[in-house]
């Protein structure tokens, strides 16, 4: 029995509910007249499947315990007062998802069907942009939960609905756009019959319900992706399924009896067909979708952080050099093949396909954002990017916020920046250390696209892995980056005049109260901003985030630091070096004990060279680790694990800068 507060009292639904079987509107709470199905409101949804057996993410014994907190809980923290350990709840808060929506054609887009909804993992981000979202969920308690999260978020154009997908209760011509993700694999196991054929037919089915013009998304793994050689585990539970011919396949399931990926059921057969990219675009063509394109996800549909057309090389692999560079020589040998011109496209591990019933005259991943030589999109936390393409070089990204708060930040950076650039205009070229040119604003599906010189080069955490590591070298560019960041703040303070220095005295008493989680290191920071308080150091603009991996080293030699958007101009530029003392003491961590020491001893003593030329004297590193302990556990507070990191750096002796 599934005990939930009760939903919506209203029975209005978005679009019509009629039989599957005959096409007639259902008339509430009766049998349909051909007699073989109906439609019944449950728990103030509408329902017309019924006898479903349970499937979810988490068990069935959890996912009633979730149900029975809703109604004086955050669907958030009951998720997590049951589930926190589990992979659904890290699945459900990550900030990165199915982040395909954004470039979606939203003006030609009002009334959205998603089929195997679950939880609302790609439901809600779907209902920022439509005016409807129509959420197919098979499993009567996912579909409550749905309808429970997007009452309590306030997304009321959200409308879930427990049916088949095999029979989908809609007339012909209903939904704008259809999407599915990490659906289509499993409709093999909805019917009886040929798997394969039992997915042609649904594809034609969504053809039919969509509206002329309509468009089609479906995120999935591919049949002969590299993970599969590899020896990932197919969605039969087992490996190489995929890799196998099906008659093999089907043989070698039924010899193991092992349950399928997300069941505690054991299926007779293989019957969770993936494809080739190409195969993917042949069912659509065949459906009848006029165009089809299909595009690389890294590191999958689930947790899309790049995502490029299969039908551009160039913009393909210079998108993955940036979201996955190797770590080491396997990797490198591993991505010799993977990303061979001829092999990509099959070994790809997982696609998202986009179709269109009418013929489109350019591909539709961001067709609001036209680049000449063809665009990428790269997804974090808080930013949407695109990368635009000319002459097979990227030249611009256009950076988009996904919140409020984000969008203030990246405004605030970009107007800083801009400043910065009018007034010092061209001595900027003469910098060892720079920060991306501000080139102008543009505006898609009501998102402000702030763009910025694309800076061509490594990032620095690149020369950091084992197999790039070269001490000399590193030490010269450690004495480039650290003495030409100093330079380029003090540049940046003299030219945007910010206010006169009477805040340290604030800004100390800020930090002087931190609640870290470690009473020690509490009572020492809190010692440091009181000593500290008797020194003269000047708040200059600064990064706020100074690490390796923001640093890009052009091919001229000339570094560019990227990711402002922590910037201020009431900071110090001592504590950003703290905080590339930290970065490394992270990163040194793929080293060998030896090579380790080695690494941090250059560290400290580029760090430390510097700061003494800022006129901090070595008695006073102490307590300014101290401040940057303050400082990023500000910048970090709500991120637990990051804290957490911090407070254990100060037990390792490594870390330290006396």
């Amino acid at each position: 029995m599934i005990a939930a507060p009760p939903l919506r009292a209203t029975r209005s639904f978005p679009v019509p509910l009629v039989c599957p079987q005959c096409a007639q509107t259902f008339d509430d709470e009766k049998p349909c007249a051909c007699g073989r199905q109906r439609l019944e409101w449950w728990h103030g949804l509408p329902r017309t499947l019924f006898g479903r057996s349970y499937w979810g993410e988490t068990s069935q014994e959890n996912m009633h315990r979730v149900l029975d907190l809703l109604e004086t809980t955050p669907w958030r923290d009951a998720l997590q007062q049951v589930a926190g350990d589990e992979a659904v709840y890290r699945h459900l808060m990550a900030e990165i998802g199915t982040d395909f929506v954004y470039s979606m054609p939203w003006d030609k887009i009002r009334t959205v069907l998603e089929i195997g909804s679950g939880m609302g993992f790609m439901t809600a981000p779907l209902a920022k942009f439509a005016e409807n979202v129509v959420a197919v969920e098979a499993v009567p308690e996912r579909a409550v939960f749905l309808a429970q999260r997007a009452l309590q978020d306030g997304l009321d154009n959200i409308h879930p609905i427990i049916a088949s997908g095999t029979a989908l209760p809609f007339a012909p011509e209903s939904f704008d756009l259809i999407a599915m993700n990490g659906v289509f694999e499993y409709i093999g196991l909805w019917g009886e019959g040929d798997p394969q054929e039992l997915q042609q037919r649904f594809i034609d089915k969504v053809f039919r319900l969509l509206k002329p013009g309509g468009y089609f998304y479906i995120g999935i793994e591919t049949r002969l992706g590299m993970g599969a050689w590899l020896g990932s585990r197919d969605h039969s539970g087992l490996r190489f399924t995929s890799l196998m011919p099906r008659w093999l396949a089907d043989w070698y399931c039924r010899r193991r009896q092992v349950p399928f990926y997300g069941s505690s059921t054991a299926l007779a057969g293989y019957r969770t067909y993936t494809y080739t990219p190409r195969q993917y675009a042949k069912m659509l063509h065949q459906a009848g979708f006029a165009t089809v394109d299909v595009l690389g996800c890294f590191d999958g549909y689930n947790r899309q952080i790049g995502i490029a057309p299969l039908d551009n090389y160039t913009v393909w692999k210079k998108t993955r050099s940036i979201v996955d560079a190797p770590c080491s020589l396997m990797g490198s040998l591993r991505r010799l093949v993977s990303q061979n011109r001829l092999l990509y496209k099959t070994l790809e591990n997982e696609v998202v396909v986009f179709g269109c019933k009418a013929p489109e005259a350019r591909p539709m991943f961001w067709s609001g954002l036209p680049s000449p030589g063809g665009i990428a999109q790269l997804n974090t936390g808080k930013k949407v990017s695109t990368l635009f393409f000319e002459n097979d070089r990227p030249t611009v990204i256009a950076q988009a916020a996904k919140n409020d708060a984000a969008h203030r930040r990246l405004e605030h950076v970009y107007d800083l920046l801009h400043r910065a650039q009018n007034r010092l205009g061209d001595e900027t070229a003469s910098y060892q250390v720079r920060w991306p040119k501000p080139l102008g604003t543009q505006t898609c599906h009501d998102l402000t696209f702030f763009e910025w010189e694309f800076a061509e080069g490594d990032l620095l955490s690149k020369l950091l892995l084992p197999r790039n590591y070269r001490p000399r070298r590193f030490a010269e560019i450690l004495q480039q980056l650290t003495q030409g960041y100093v330079h380029m703040a003090a540049r940046l303070t003299r030219a945007l005049a910010p206010a006169p220095n009477t805040s340290w005295p604030r800004l100390l008493e800020q930090w002087s109260h931190p609640r870290i989680g470690d009473a020690g290191l509490q009572q020492r920071v809190q010692a440091a901003c009181h000593k500290l308080a008797g020194r003269d150091w000047k708040l200059q603009v600064i990064h706020g985030d100074l690490t390796f991996n923001n640093v890009i080293l052009t091919d001229n030699g000339q570094m560019v630091l990227v990711d402002w958007d922590n910037v201020t101009d009431q900071g110090l530029p001592a504590i950003d070096l703290v905080r590339l003392l930290y970065d490394a003491w992270k990163d040194s961590k793929v080293f060998r004990p030896r090579q380790a020491q080695e690494f941090m001893a250059n560290i400290r003593a580029g760090v430390t060279a510097v700061l003494e030329s800022l006129g901090i004297a070595r008695d006073d590193f102490g307590d300014l680790e101290m401040l940057f302990v303050a400082h990023q556990h500000e910048f970090d507070r709500s991120r637990k694990c990051e804290v957490a990191t911090l407070i254990g750096a100060y037990s390792d002796p490594s870390f330290t800068l006396l």
